[in-house]
């Protein structure tokens, strides 16, 4: 027997709260008898979490057949999509040059040849300015019909104008695959080094840079050709550990899109999406005057839908939350907690989970250092049950290792135990736990029975193993490591966690020498 197809379950469940006010809206206005029937079976589909056919069936008093139920689903799922494209629709460049297109073709099919050759003249200016690859040879093959449509004596020039376009759009676009298909292996290839099993080489990405380095310069000629040549430099330069060269061509990429502001007009995702990871680059070496620039620029992207709207909102306090961490100045990014939050809610959906934990991790730490302990708790309990925490294991590991240190903090003993097994139980499940984690939880476990002295010999062993550890990676970061080796310190030392914090900080870098 043939299993019923779930995905117009998938689907409905797959949706936020505004596309599912959105399809309410726009079956509304189908104006179909069976509008009232289609909402019906939509609530009642939305309401499984698992799916369950029978019950569906059930439910609408047994009014479906085994195929009139199937064609029904297949209508629903039509329905849907419909609304998401209308609800999702951007104005963009070539949305508009595809509707002039279909209006260039009505007008040559009621024989307004004039009005269509003018419309035709714009849509192609507008093409070329943008450098619209595939819309321009498409303008040029309806021109070409339209110019040999008449007499062979005027056509003759005409044509060899567009031959020679033609060619040389078609040598663009075989350009810009070039860089396209280097940098999605590149990119492909990185991505591995951050994965537990990841074998990311500099051997590998250097032959796969290659062709860019013996003619890139040569074949980057469009805008869009610059911007993948570059953003594959950068990669490739911090593959290698070259941050202040990565630096130089993110530099040179961002300089690329000022010089062309109706691109960041036309796709102001992509340019926010840009500028987030050249941010991330000036934090990582220091560069904090000129991270500064970066949300300036941030700041004044005008996204063009809520989707660009997220992607600005999450990267813009993404990066805010990081300055003010690596500057130390915990108040001023405790302060944009009501900021965050009122967008988290706003957003919702919308938002990359990774970077929404991303953003309750560095609350939580944020909270740590300013020892408000049982704020940064309430932070680790959003991370632990977020019900995306698969995107960063890394986050819900760190929070896992600070949750008991928490604990004893607050005095909290009695949970330390089992708070203990729990953080045990998945760092070994999901990452792989090592000496240090194991230390860490073991030396938490026995700190509240312990006097004085033996304390401050469990937190000195401790200590010397988180030196150990962040020796051994030769300035690679480890997520939390610093934070709880700072705890360590100012309870040895008896000093805030703050300050002992800062004193890392300058260690780390000098930001007033940037």
């Amino acid at each position: 027997m043939k299993t019923p197809s779930s995905d117009l379950h998938l689907l409905i469940q797959s949706l936020t709260k505004r596309e599912e006010n959105n399809f309410r809206k726009f079956a509304g206005r189908q104006n179909h008898k069976t509008t009232s029937k289609y909402l019906h079976l939509f609530d009642l589909l939305l309401q499984q979490e698992e799916y369950d056919e029978t019950a569906i069936k059930m439910a609408c008093n047994g009014q479906y057949s085994d195929e009139h139920f199937a064609s029904e689903k297949h209508r629903i799922y039509g329905l849907i999509l419909r609304s998401l494209s209308e609800l999702r629709k951007v104005d963009t460049v070539r949305d508009r040059i595809r509707q002039q297109t279909e209006s260039i073709r009505i007008l040559r099919s009621k024989g307004l040849v004039t009005q269509s050759m003018s419309l035709l003249e714009r849509s192609l200016s507008l093409a070329r300015e943008y450098e619209l690859f595939n819309e321009i040879q498409q303008l040029l093959d309806i021109k070409r019909i339209a110019i040999l449509s008449k007499s062979p004596s005027d056509s003759a020039n005409a044509i060899a104008d567009i031959i020679r376009e033609s060619q040389a759009v078609r040598k663009q676009m075989d350009n810009y695959f070039f860089f396209r298909d280097i940098y999605d292996q590149l990119h492909a290839h990185v991505r591995t080094k951050f994965t537990r099993k990841g074998s990311a080489t500099t051997e590998v990405a250097a032959a796969l840079i290659q062709p860019i380095l013996d003619e890139g310069e040569t074949r980057a000629t469009s805008f869009a050709s610059k911007k993948m040549m570059l953003q594959i430099r950068a990669q490739y330069a911090v593959l290698q550990g070259r941050l202040n060269e990565a630096i130089v061509h993110y530099r040179r990429l961002m300089d690329l899109w000022e010089e062309h502001p109706h691109q960041i007009a036309d796709s102001p995702r992509a340019h926010i999406i840009l500028l987030c990871n050249f941010g991330g680059f000036c934090l990582q070496n220091c560069a904090y005057s000129e991270l500064q620039q970066v949300l300036i620029r941030l700041e004044k992207t005008r996204p063009n839908d809520r989707a660009g709207e997220a992607e600005k909102f999450q990267n813009i306090y993404h990066l805010r939350l990081l300055r003010h961490l690596n500057l130390a100045e915990i108040d001023a990014g405790l302060a944009l907690t009501p900021e965050i939050l009122k967008g988290i809610e706003e957003y919702g959906d919308l938002l990359n989970p990774a970077r929404i934990l991303s953003l309750y991790y560095n609350l939580a730490v944020l909270q740590f250092i300013a020892t408000n302990y049982s704020e940064a708790n309430n932070w680790l309990t959003k991370i632990l049950g977020h019900k995306n925490q698969d995107v960063r294991q890394d986050i819900v590991g760190f929070a896992h290792l600070l949750r008991p240190i928490i604990r004893y903090e607050n005095e909290e003993h009695d949970d330390i135990e089992k708070t203990y097994f729990s953080s045990r139980r998945f760092l070994t499940n999901h990452l792989d736990i090592g000496d240090f984690e194991k230390i860490l939880l073991n030396t938490l476990r026995a700190l509240p029975g312990s006097l004085d002295m033996q304390r401050s010999s469990k937190l000195r062993k401790l200590l010397t193993q988180a030196e150990a550890l962040t020796a051994s990676q030769n300035g690679k970061h480890i997520l939390g490591l610093e934070e709880v080796t700072c705890w360590i310190e100012a309870k040895l030392q008896k000093r805030p966690v703050a300050e002992v914090y800062r004193d890392h900080l300058k260690k780390r870098c000098d930001p007033d020498s940037q």
